[in-house]
């Protein structure tokens, strides 16, 4: 598991079913068939700090081309957003500083 990271990072972002959020190197180590009791998803994406007011983070799903609102507590409504001006903002101000 990572602590929250100062800069976007590549990563996975697990969500169980109480909706406590975590990021990490890989998916979830439990059987395929425990993985339904236990989390409401695993995805693969990019993780953007923020630091705005009650936004800490944004969370890239790079396949679906959707984000995750994280606030200030690690925790998110986990409804993906489609991408808009706020994300690219980010995105953008990220990218200039650390280039891929």
């Amino acid at each position: 598991m990572y602590s929250i990271p100062k800069q976007p990072v590549k990563c996975f972002l697990n969500a169980d079913l109480n909706g406590n959020l975590q990021l990490d190197s890989k998916e979830p180590q439990v059987d395929e068939s425990d993985f339904d009791h236990l989390y409401m998803f695993s995805v693969q994406g990019i993780f953007y700090p923020v630091n705005k007011p009650n936004v800490s983070a944004y969370f890239y799903d790079e396949n679906h081309k959707e984000y995750l609102v994280i606030n200030k507590e690690f925790f998110s409504d986990c409804i993906w957003k489609p991408l808009d001006e706020k994300f690219f903002k980010v995105k953008q101000a990220w990218d200039s500083i650390t280039p891929r």
